[in-house]
Parts: C-alpha cells; sequence; structure tokens
C-alpha cells in the first residue's frame, strides 16, 4: 500500500508502504507471546521470593516470620497455587481472545507519523508571531536581528518560514520544489513518536488501571455481600507471600485485574508489544507487593509508595479497610481519606510475631512433647465514620484491648471498621482472629505493667498460692495438659484479658470420664470442660471463640447469670464441678464502704455456698480480683 500527499506551503508528507511485523520470536505471534509473559514473569518474580523465603536469605526484611505464615493464613499453599493457576487460564484466555480483535501488526508507517508529527509543529509556529505580539513583541524586527546568528529560531519567529529548506519533488514526471522539514522538527517529530506518546499512554494505562481497581477494591471492602461472598478469599492470606499475589475468587479476579488491564490497553491504542512492557511490569509489581519483604535495594519498592509494607497493612486485622490503592500509586487512598493514619506499625507488627511463633512452639511441644524455645523474632474520618457507627459490641470489645492508646478520630474509626470487616467473615476470619489478636495485646500489654513486680509474682508463684502454681499442681495431678483436652492453665489465657472486658465472674472446671457405655470413639471426648458465668454472652463471644479455637468445640461453655448478690444465682452454673475459681469484684466504684464491702462478702459466699453444695467439688481458688489472674 502506497500513500503521497503534498501541501504548497507545508513540507509534504514521505510515501510508505506496511510490510507485516514479524514476532520478536520466531513461529509465535506476538499476541500468543504477551499473554505467556504474563505467566512467566508472574512465576519467575515469585520463584525468586520463594527461594529468598524458604533459604531464609534475608531475615532482616521480613514483615512477617516463617511461624506467622503457617499460623496466621488460613488458607493452605496448595489452594493459593490452584486458584492463582485458575486465574491465570482465565487471563490467557482473555488475552488470546484480544488478539482476534486486534489488527495486524504491521511496520513501515514510522517515517511518516514522524513526518505528521513534524508537520504539526510547523503549523504551530503560525501561532508565534501573534502571541508575542500580544506583549508587545514585534516578531518580524525579531527574527531579523537574529537571521545571521540563529536562522532556524528566526524561521521559527516568522510562524514557519523557512525560504532557504526546499527539497526537490517529482510530480505528475515533472520535477517541483517544495518546502523541506528543519532537523529540529524532524528530531522533535521522533522523540514525540518514540518517547513522549509511549510514555503518556504508559502514565494514562497506569491511571486507569489504578482508578479501576481502587474503586472495585473499595466497593469490594465497603459492601459486606460482595466482601464476604469474592473478596474475603484474597484476605485469607493474613500475611500474604509473592505467589499469592493473584490469590482471588475468580469472578473477582476477572472484573478486577483481567478487565481491568483489558480496559488500559483498548482505550490508550497501546500496541502488542507495548502491552507486553506495561503488563509485565504490572505483574512483577503486583508480585512485588505481596512479596513479604521490605527489601532497601528493590526498586520497585522506592518507584512509589505503594510498596510491599504500604500493601501488607492492608492485609491486617487492624488495617483491612484502609490503603485500597494497587499497584502503582496512593494517589486515590490519599485524596479519599482511606490511606492508613494510625501511625507507626512496627509494634503491632512484633506483637503477631511473638503470637504466632507461640501458637507453633505449642504445635512443636504437643508433637514432640519438649518444651520449644520462644523465637527472638517472636484529615476527614468519612468514610470510617459510618463503620464505627454500626460496628457491633464484639468489634468494639476487641477494638479497646488492642488499640488502648489510638489517636482518637479518623484512625479509631478505621481499625474498628477493619475488625468489624472481620468479625463479618466467619468463614475466612471471624471472631477468633480478633480473640488471638486481643489475647497477645493484653498480654504484652501486662508484661510491661508487671516487669517491677516481677520478684513478688515470683515468691507467690512458688509458695504454690498463685494461679500459675496452681494450674500446675491440678494439671500434673489430673492430666490435663495433654493436648486436645483442657487443663486448669487455660485459665492463664483468659485471664490476661479479663481487665478490659466484662469477664466472667466465677469459673468452674468439670471432669468427663468415659463409662462403660461410652462408645470407644467417643472416649476422646473425656477430660475437662470449663464453663464461666456472665452477665452478657454476646459481649463476650470472643471468649468462647478463643476457646473453641485452641482446644475445639465444647471444651467451653458460658452461662447467664445477671447477678451474683441473689442467695443461689451460681448454683446451676457451677453443677457437677470439680474445680471453682473465684474472680468476681464489685465494679461500681461508689464511695460507699456498705455497698461495695457487703456485695463484694455476699458474691464470695454465694460462690463458696454453691461450691459446698456439689459433692465432687474439691477445690475453691479465691481470688481478689481478676487482676489476681495473672
Amino acid at each position: 500500500m502506497t500513500n503521497a500527499t503534498l501541501a504548497y506551503d507545508l513540507p509534504p508528507l514521505p510515501s510508505y508502504t506496511l510490510h507485516p511485523l514479524p514476532p520478536l520470536i520466531p513461529g509465535i505471534p506476538d499476541g500468543y507471546l504477551a499473554p505467556v509473559l504474563l505467566v512467566i514473569a508472574y512465576w519467575a518474580v515469585s520463584g525468586i521470593f520463594h527461594l529468598i523465603d524458604e533459604w531464609d536469605l534475608f531475615p532482616q526484611y521480613r514483615l512477617h516470620t516463617p511461624a506467622e505464615v503457617l499460623k496466621r493464613n488460613h488458607v493452605s499453599r496448595w489452594d493459593v497455587l490452584r486458584d492463582v493457576v485458575l486465574q491465570q487460564i482465565i487471563q490467557t484466555a482473555v488475552g488470546l481472545g484480544l488478539t482476534l480483535i486486534d489488527p495486524e501488526p504491521t511496520f513501515g508507517k514510522e517515517v511518516y507519523d514522524i513526518a505528521v508529527w513534524a508537520q504539526r509543529i510547523r503549523i504551530a509556529q503560525r501561532a508565534i508571531p501573534p502571541v508575542l505580539a500580544t506583549v508587545g513583541v514585534d516578531a518580524s524586527s525579531l527574527a531579523s536581528r537574529m537571521s545571521s546568528s540563529h536562522a532556524s529560531l528566526s524561521s521559527a519567529l516568522l510562524g514557519g518560514i523557512y525560504p532557504t529548506l526546499t527539497q526537490p519533488l517529482l510530480l505528475h514526471g515533472q520535477p517541483v520544489t517544495v518546502p523541506a522539514f528543519a532537523s529540529w522538527e524532524l528530531l522533535a517529530g521522533r522523540t514525540i513518536y518514540h518517547l513522549l506518546i509511549p510514555a503518556l499512554q504508559f502514565i494514562t494505562a497506569i491511571c486507569i488501571v489504578d482508578t479501576w481497581q481502587y474503586f472495585l477494591h473499595r466497593a469490594m471492602h465497603m459492601n459486606k455481600y460482595l466482601y464476604t461472598t469474592f473478596h474475603s478469599r484474597h484476605h485469607r492470606l493474613y500475611v500474604p507471600y509473592a505467589y499469592g499475589a493473584l490469590y482471588n475468587h475468580p469472578f473477582e479476579g476477572f472484573l478486577l485485574d483481567t478487565l481491568g488491564a483489558g480496559l488500559a490497553y483498548l482505550l490508550t491504542g497501546m500496541t502488542c508489544r507495548q502491552s507486553m512492557w506495561f503488563f509485565t511490569l504490572s505483574t512483577i509489581k503486583t508480585v512485588d507487593d505481596h512479596c513479604g519483604y521490605a527489601i532497601p535495594w528493590d526498586p520497585l519498592q522506592h518507584l512509589t509508595g505503594n510498596n510491599a509494607g504500604y500493601h501488607d497493612v492492608h492485609h491486617q486485622s487492624w488495617g483491612i479497610k484502609t490503603n485500597f490503592s494497587q499497584p502503582f500509586f496512593t494517589f486515590w487512598d490519599r485524596v479519599l481519606g482511606t490511606k492508613w493514619v494510625g501511625g507507626d506499625v512496627s509494634a503491632r507488627y512484633e506483637r503477631a510475631k511473638i503470637a504466632a511463633q507461640r501458637k507453633a512452639d505449642r504445635d512443636v511441644q504437643a508433637i514432640t512433647g519438649s518444651e520449644a524455645v520462644e523465637s527472638k523474632q517472636a484529615s476527614t474520618a468519612k468514610p470510617y465514620a459510618n463503620d464505627a457507627a454500626h460496628a457491633t459490641s464484639a468489634a468494639r470489645s476487641a477494638h479497646s484491648v488492642a488499640e488502648p492508646r489510638v489517636p482518637a478520630g479518623k484512625a479509631t474509626h478505621q481499625a474498628l471498621g477493619s475488625r468489624q470487616q472481620i468479625l463479618d467473615d466467619r468463614q475466612s476470619g471471624g471472631i477468633s482472629v480478633l480473640a488471638e489478636e486481643t489475647a497477645e495485646e493484653v498480654r504484652a500489654q501486662q508484661q510491661q505493667q508487671q516487669k517491677p513486680r516481677r520478684s513478688l509474682r515470683k515468691r507467690t508463684t512458688s509458695s504454690g498460692l498463685g494461679l500459675k502454681g496452681f494450674a500446675d499442681r491440678v494439671g500434673e495431678s489430673l492430666h490435663g495438659k495433654s493436648s486436645g483436652v483442657l487443663g486448669v492453665d487455660t485459665f492463664g489465657d483468659i485471664g490476661t484479658a479479663m481487665r478490659r472486658y466484662e469477664y466472667p465472674a466465677l469459673w468452674s472446671m468439670k471432669l468427663h470420664m468415659p463409662n462403660k457405655n461410652t462408645p470407644f470413639g467417643d472416649k476422646k471426648q473425656s477430660g475437662f470442660s470449663v464453663r464461666g458465668t456472665v452477665r452478657d454472652s454476646t459481649k463476650n463471644a470472643w471468649i468462647q471463640a478463643r476457646f473453641d479455637e485452641k482446644y475445639g468445640i465444647g471444651k467451653h461453655e458460658l452461662v447467664k447469670v445477671k447477678g451474683l448478690s441473689a442467695e443461689g444465682a451460681p448454683d446451676e452454673a457451677v453443677k457437677g464441678s470439680l474445680r471453682l475459681w473465684n474472680t468476681s469484684r464489685h465494679l461500681s466504684l461508689s464511695p460507699g464502704p456498705n455497698i461495695v464491702v457487703n456485695n463484694a462478702i455476699a458474691f464470695t459466699m454465694h460462690a463458696l455456698h454453691a461450691a459446698a453444695k456439689e459433692k465432687p467439688a474439691k477445690h475453691f481458688v479465691l481470688t481478689s480480683s481478676a487482676a489476681a489472674a495473672n
């Protein structure tokens, strides 16, 4: 195909002939290579990070420990691998489908396109004289003074008149002389064609992808149905790792990643080879954002503020409704007020590491029977004000413990709204996640509070009067500390969380023994169960979740008792109990001694009377308050 254009007052455009563009790799069309490159890039970069992870090459740059990956995530690596492969199959199919509507790639028009831009530059120069005239400058006189020293600039000032730049042209078999382009015009045309236009296409594509993913991602979190049905699958990874970057529900993966990328490709008019560069970079960036490492010499983590550390906050229970932007910039988070504003997160991360390591150590102890050594690694408030207003009591209870010093206002709303979303997602998280987080936070707080009293605690424990000493003796005598059987040391787990909750005032422990009529398969149900009295079972649901998570369903029961001041109030709650543990205290803070003292005595006496009525009861532990549970 040929083309020739002549404009008498402008340099003519050259003719061109189009030819099929040879593929980058012989035998593989570029349209087929593009989606395959995304898969190769994904697994190549993921493989590098996986080897770094497995060989523990840079532990100092980890955001999370291996124990956290093992204990905090709610999905197996195999399930992640399966779903990622499924999404990549969908992506590849869509990519191959786009090749059917794309025109055949050709070359041969580059010189013509550069000349088009040079001609546009020549036309734009016509505006220079009138523009200078508006500020009182005579373009003709200025050009005449510069003609000898700066001929090209002088011609541009005259409005693009280059009388000395001509070229011969054969027109209808007759030679004619026509205007020619200045060298700087052709250089500018090449710069626009080869650099500026691709850069604008890339920037526009980045804006399209970022905007598409931000608003769709945000909708997935703000709409409860969308989150629990689709997006919660991705957040089963509380501790992200590289090849889990595309772990999504298939529908969400198509909508969020595949469709958004396709729109960016079509709207920007990128060529197939441009799309190879852009989407391969996007894939690598997405993997890097989920890699779990804050590597200082990783260039992708310094190009923008949206990096592994930024996105990792979004995967935590306290930040899940913040930091929605991905994969390039944080513009929309900053503009719309969804960026995490809770300050430094290092202490939160450290507590999560310690909690996960403790769980891993307990598993090792259960398997080997030996003690494991604890690891040392161990603006406006909208849209969060509405989340905070509709948060349930369970979410507020977890927040009151886990955020004792969080700044008031937006940061509080962010953390509270995030925890409510975790609570709503029963399949992937639910209250057990908040219970673990809460218990670890309280444990950390009380360790700080009790450091000055360590020597006193040691004397109390060694004397056998402390809770731990009591737990050790009963656990040893009744074998209550074996794996899967609830022992008295469990009270220590719950006792640490009592200071900031409405907590059970009276605990009782019942021993279940198999009898001759018990089927052999049910004998595993023998052991201890624990019952606690509360005024409001909803507020204390976190305790039930904590026991169910740690010891299994059926090992714990909450009994609703309106108050212990009435005679016989705790009788039903302690029936059949072997051990009782009283932590009741009067919380009215009344200055009247008759109210506080008399009620405290009544609480204790009623609990003692209830215990005395039970023949199985062997021990009664009386504490001054829940604080003594430590």
